[in-house]
């Protein structure tokens, strides 16, 4: 048994495509990046992993039965990277599973980075961006993110707007499911640069069943909907951030990092998961 081990802890998705085209490729790129350790998954939703259950599909446990599982084979210490954009209050709430479960581990538990924590990630994912939706002219990109009840885990989406902008991609709308710009900011803005179509990009790791509803739903209240209504032609992309190499890349390198803030194998203290 291997002493140390790497969980991916993403929330899950109940849509086929969320699961094998977005977090499958990086639970597969993480566990082919680290040999010398055990890997696990985790679906950290429980909705999600009840609705999987519903329709007799298989899918990783909660993070606490993860954790339990390897501490059980006798696991020394873990790292657990979160399938996760920003720290909001589910970052919290993975948080406090990985710190309920630290003593279980002789090496502690070391909790990676979301996806934008730091400048340099955001950089990498606006050029990933950039290069994935190139501008059109007459042409929005709208970029929605699900947003936090945690005002300041919402700097990050903004920042990343603006490292766009300062791409040359003035083009780019920057959209939140929870907290704003909503979507009544968002149509108003495309409305006054005379914005004769968009695409929506769901800014998530995968964009599960809530996610398309609210976007590409046939509701009134869908974005898409509300688009249209103001005489843009709406399109939108169901493909999350997993699909694309780069931001994979960037998933592995906070996860190296988590890794490599695990003590020695003959350390005895559990490591510090509070950034």
């Amino acid at each position: 048994m291997k002493s140390r081990a790497l969980v991916f802890a993403s929330y899950g998705s109940s849509r086929e495509s969320g699961r094998t085209d977005d977090i499958a490729p990086v639970a597969t790129e993480l566990a082919a990046a680290f040999p010398e350790v055990a890997f696990r998954e985790s679906y950290t939703s429980r909705p999600v992993r009840q609705a999987l259950e519903r329709q007799g599909i298989a899918c990783p446990a909660g993070l606490s039965e993860v954790l339990e599982g390897l501490a059980d084979e006798g696991v020394a210490g873990v790292a657990v990277q979160p399938g996760l954009v920003v720290a909001g209050t589910s970052m919290e709430a993975l948080l406090d599973e990985a710190e309920h479960m630290a003593s279980r581990f002789p090496e502690g538990i070391a909790v990676g980075r979301p996806l934008l924590s730091s400048q340099e990630d955001v950089e990498e994912v606006a050029a990933a961006l950039d290069h994935a939706w190139p501008a059109r002219p007459g042409h929005a990109l709208v970029l929605v993110g699900h947003g936090s009840g945690i005002s300041s885990a919402n700097l990050p989406y903004l920042a990343l707007r603006d490292v766009l902008h300062g791409r040359g991609r003035g083009d780019v709308v920057l959209g939140l499911l929870e907290g704003e710009p909503g979507i009544d900011a968002v149509a108003e803005g495309l409305v006054r640069r005379k914005a004769k179509s968009a695409t929506l990009v769901p800014l998530m790791l995968a964009a599960g069943v809530h996610a398309a509803r609210q976007l590409a739903g046939d509701s009134t209240e869908s974005w898409s909907s509300r688009l249209r209504e103001e005489g843009l032609e709406a399109t939108c992309s169901l493909s999350g951030l997993g699909s694309l190499a780069e931001i994979r890349s960037l998933y592995r390198m906070h996860a190296q990092a988590a890794l490599q803030a695990l003590p020695s194998k003959d350390a005895a203290r559990a490591v510090s998961i509070r950034k």
